[in-house]
């Protein structure tokens, strides 16, 4: 049982913790009818748990001649799911017996399943007593009612005037209002919206000589204000059966309408929550998958036997930048407050536009050969050999528009053109796929949407694309939009964004920095639980003729430490056992002086805070980059550092270096 209440969802948690305040008593059961779940407050007025009531306690706490009456209205009340509303006593943990008024309500999730039932449980014991009072004694009845915190009343229904108790004024706050009153009067302050249906349902209990009343509505009090009542009154009959009198009481039931409402609107708020999360889920994986492909494709190629070494080093290339591309991803997605603003980067930089449709050509030439369809690039002669934009986002964009024609193409041809209108670079793509239907073209930039149902079952896709290719234009001051289609005849699709002529058409030398790095001397320590990145380190400061130390747990490194004087120590922080932070503290209260980087695959702006306060030199974030790790140990003072170790630690290590 208590692992089904720890199933609940977080709506279930936020109604059980604004339950546990109130003084009502609260209860959720399951659809079968089980307890699932007791406010405290109820649990200890019963002294039982909700493990007790299931295994035949109710039984124990109602009275034996109402039990099966009970349990057949109980039964009932499962089967039709209809809210369940009734009056009975329960036995206390003080032997007593107290009248309560029941209300369960079943909760679904928005589809025909009851998921649970919530009920609240109001004590009316008072409103019992007071009732056995107005019939022995009018003298009794006033005094009852001058100490009930809820608002009774006594309507004769002859006259049509209702004596009021001072509840009316302390609970509803109408200070200035006459002992008796009209029915008009309680009429007129019932909200306008309920006003026909109260009165009618209550006309029809006369009518039909109902013994009780009950309702629920909304009744204006003295400030303004509307408090949620719930009313139950008692109609008496002469002995020819004419109504005579009605007397009842008005419950504020404003607090437990309340957390009904936050209840609810918890339940909105998870499934906003959890629409933002699928929404955000899909994109990332559209965004993601493309570059992986290549990845994937890439260095399947690779693994040919046939291939030769100049085409395995386009092939790196091409792996290379596509890493760098699903990096930008993972960056944009780690950077959260730029996704909860709804922000997204853009960068000013130079951008080489032949050299751009390369990239792409290179990216699709495979998937469209595999469909026989004939992929074609055209740059047009005014476009210029360089412009200012954003390198990533262009390609984002060309990948998106090329990547759904080639999805939606089954044979034909797809075509990508570049064309230049100062300050504007065009971007076309069309296919000879299967098209969209005029009546569906209005909807497909919209997110998560494609144009048939049946599109989706067959090519499958979460219908990001054109949308974010849509934001992405935009937020390059440009425009994208479809030119044309039509089914069975393909697609236009035209991008436009705002990309100035860059003068500057000199090519950057390309340096390659672990040329002119030289660690020679340098003793370093990489500790890390990952063979493949213990390798990869150790592969980037070979060429640096650094002496390399490799450890695959913190026990190891601390054992190596103690047998060795090292430079530096590159230590990663998640490892199993003994993490990061405990080898760190360790080396500190050992006396090591030796300046420690750290390693970690989290990439939050705060991190690096976070690891000069655990007392880290510096920190790298994974993947690593090369020169980002050459830097970071050029920019220690690790001669200084190296110098005080020796001295500090004598005999017992190494000698130096040289």
């Amino acid at each position: 049982m208590e692992r089904q209440v720890q199933d609940f969802d977080q709506k279930e948690k936020a109604f059980m913790e604004v339950a546990e305040n109130l003084p009502e008593f609260f209860w959720i059961a399951s659809p079968d009818g089980k307890i699932l779940w007791l406010s405290k407050s109820f649990s200890d007025f019963l002294g039982m748990c909700s493990t007790d009531i299931n295994s035949g306690g109710w039984k124990k706490i109602t009275s034996k001649s109402k039990q099966f009456e009970l349990l057949e209205n109980y039964k009932n009340c499962l089967k039709t799911r209809k809210s369940w509303r009734e009056t009975f006593y329960l036995k206390g943990r003080d032997k007593k017996w107290h009248c309560f008024m029941v209300n369960a309500t079943p909760f679904s999730n928005g589809s025909d399943r009851v998921r649970c039932w919530i009920g609240t449980n109001i004590d009316i014991t008072h409103l019992k007593e007071t009732e056995e009072q107005l019939k022995k004694s009018d003298t009794r009845y006033k005094c009852a009612v001058r100490a009930t915190q809820d608002i009774i009343y006594d309507w004769d229904l002859k006259s049509n005037i209702i004596v009021w108790n001072d509840a009316l004024r302390t609970k509803l706050l109408h200070k200035k209002y006459p002992p008796r009153t009209r029915i008009k009067w309680w009429q007129d302050k019932i909200h306008p919206f309920e006003r026909d249906s109260v009165s009618e349902n209550l006309l029809s209990a006369i009518e039909n000589k109902q013994s009780e009343w009950t309702m629920s509505y909304r009744f204006k009090k003295g400030d303004g204000n509307y408090a949620n009542i719930l009313e139950r009154g008692r109609i008496l009959f002469d002995e020819s059966g004419a109504p005579l009198r009605m007397i009842g009481a008005m419950t504020d039931v404003t607090a437990e309408y309340h957390a009904v409402s936050r209840l609810r609107n918890a339940k909105l708020i998870a499934e906003k929550a959890n629409e933002a999360k699928s929404k955000f889920l899909a994109s990332m994986s559209h965004e993601m998958r493309t570059p992986l492909s290549a990845i994937m494709g890439f260095v399947e190629l690779m693994l040919r036997e046939e291939t030769d070494d100049e085409t395995r080093k386009e092939f790196l290339c091409v792996i290379k930048r596509n890493g760098e591309h699903l990096l930008r991803i993972m960056e944009d997605v780690l950077d959260l407050s730029k996704i909860q603003a709804g922000k997204m980067s853009i960068k000013k930089e130079r951008v080489d536009t032949s050299n751009l449709l390369k990239e792409v050509c290179d990216l699709f030439k495979r998937s469209a050969g595999k469909k026989n369809i004939n992929f074609k690039t055209e740059i047009s002669a005014n476009v210029p050999s360089f412009v200012y934009s954003d390198n990533g986002r262009l390609k984002q964009i060309i990948l998106n528009m090329v990547g759904n024609a080639i999805k939606f193409t089954e044979k034909g041809h797809v075509r990508l053109r570049l064309n230049y209108s100062a300050p504007q670079l065009i971007i076309q793509v069309d296919d000879s796929g299967i098209g969209i239907a005029k009546e569906k073209q209005e909807y497909i930039f919209e997110p998560f949407t494609q144009a048939d149902s049946n599109i989706h079952n067959k090519y499958g896709g979460t219908g990001l694309g054109l949308s974010l290719t849509k934001q992405i234009c935009e937020a390059l001051s440009g425009k994208f939009r479809l030119v044309k289609s039509s089914p069975g005849s393909g697609s236009c699709f035209e991008a436009t964004v705002f990309a100035p002529l860059c003068k500057n058409t000199e090519k950057p030398d390309d340096v390659k920095v672990e040329e002119k790095v030289n660690f020679h001397g340098l003793k370093i320590l990489v500790v890390d639980d990952i063979k493949d990145n213990l390798i990869l380190v150790d592969e980037y400061l070979r060429p640096t003729k650094a002496m390399v130390h490799l450890a695959s747990s913190g026990e190891e490194a601390l054992w190596l430490v103690s047998e060795n004087v090292y430079d530096v120590i590159l230590l990663d922080i998640r490892m199993p056992k003994m993490s990061g932070f405990e080898v760190n503290l360790k080396l500190k209260s050992l006396g090591i002086t030796s300046p420690v980087i750290a390693l970690t695959a989290n990439a939050m702006k705060f991190e690096n805070d976070k690891m000069k306060k655990a007392g880290f030199d510096r920190c790298i974030t994974k993947p690593i980059d090369p020169s980002v790790l050459y830097d970071s140990i050029k920019a220690l003072d690790i001669k200084s550092k190296r110098t005080r170790n020796e001295k500090d630690r004598g005999a017992s290590f190494d000698a130096p270096l040289h």
